[in-house]
């Protein structure tokens, strides 16, 4: 069913990174069975689903806890990070299917865009870059976002409310305006937990996952249309 969004409600729109701007969660779950099956961690689809929308640090704790290894859990999030590097180099991929539709749509109405991600800032622009000469997108990649915020940003993660609540202020704007998607349970309850009107995006990793928390969900960008 699509979902009609109103410019008399909100105005400005906040976007997850992995997951909803870039489909780069396989990226992420490649990424991670690379750095653990040399060491005999072999991660099944229904766990490693789960790490999606938590922290790489706290991902790592998990494993090592609920595979009883006793992971040098700095030295794996760095060995993750360069083979997650290795693959975004690698692969030609450009933005998730509808997103473009969505930020001219949102732009063509005079709302702000925003990005709020847990993921590193010099990953996020290298992706960002990426993505705009992949698509042969007329965006600038410093002026496509009107904020942005990154874990480098944040004491606090998702799905603490802080992430939500800086991009928020960046924007200049009311929490009550804005419209966030996300792919994650941390990041729907961050959002929500910052003020904000949330939509769950679904995909084939996360349909095990609860999202009643948010105030729609939608299987794809393409249902989301501006009316």
């Amino acid at each position: 069913m699509t979902q009609k969004l109103s410019s008399d409600v909100f105005h400005a729109l906040i976007l997850d990174f992995d997951g909803v701007f870039v489909d780069t969660e396989p990226f992420h779950f490649e990424a991670f069975r690379r750095t653990l099956h040399p060491i005999g961690i072999d991660l099944p689809d229904d766990y490693i689903f789960r790490l999606v929308g938590d922290p790489v640090h706290k991902n790592f704790e998990d494993i090592s806890r609920d595979f009883n290894h006793d992971l040098d859990v700095d030295y794996y999030v760095k060995l993750r990070e360069e083979a997650y590097l290795g693959i975004i180099n690698s692969e030609p991929f450009g933005a998730k299917s509808g997103v473009w539709p969505l930020i001219d749509s949102a732009k063509a109405a005079g709302w702000k865009l925003g990005l709020c991600t847990s993921s590193p800032r010099h990953q996020v622009r290298f992706l960002i870059e990426k993505i705009i000469r992949q698509d042969a997108k007329s965006y600038l990649p410093d002026q496509l976002f009107d904020a942005m915020v990154t874990v480098e940003d944040v004491r606090y993660k998702k799905p603490h409310p802080e992430p939500y609540l800086l991009c928020v202020e960046r924007l200049r704007i009311l929490a009550d305006q804005c419209l966030v998607i996300e792919d994650s349970l941390p990041g729907i309850q961050s959002a929500k937990a910052a003020g904000c009107t949330c939509i769950g995006l679904r995909d084939f990793y996360n349909h095990h996952l609860d999202f009643s928390l948010a105030d729609w969900t939608v299987e794809s960008l393409r249902d989301i249309s501006f009316g």
